[in-house]
């Protein structure tokens, strides 16, 4: 599955809904756990929020401006999973949504 074919990867607005299934859930959260989890290494051992290298002097609010970067990512592959769990869920939807669910409070 691609980012392309998985609309939790998809970062347009609206969020694409209709297009939303159960399977898309694992693999969407895995890869945006792996980034997270990349991304979280980059910013100790003090890379920049672009990639570009380690910015010296970084500060407090610098660090925590990059982590919430990261949150805000999780959050929108998460939130709409967790929004189709609470009001539209399918067997299977609460099947992959409760799959995934120890992943994403780790």
């Amino acid at each position: 599955m691609t980012r392309r074919s998985n609309p939790l990867l998809d970062r347009t607005l609206p969020i694409p809904f209709d297009r939303i299934e159960p399977a898309h859930v694992g693999p969407a959260v895995e890869e945006t756990l792996a980034w997270a989890r990349r991304r979280i290494d980059e910013v100790a051992q003090g890379a920049s929020a672009d990639g570009g290298g380690a910015s010296a002097g970084a500060g407090g609010a610098d660090v925590l401006a990059q982590l919430d970067a990261v949150s805000d990512e999780v959050a929108r592959t998460w939130a709409p999973v967790s929004h189709l769990a609470n009001v539209d869920a399918t067997p299977e939807l609460r099947e992959a949504h409760a799959a995934a669910l120890p992943e994403i409070v780790r």
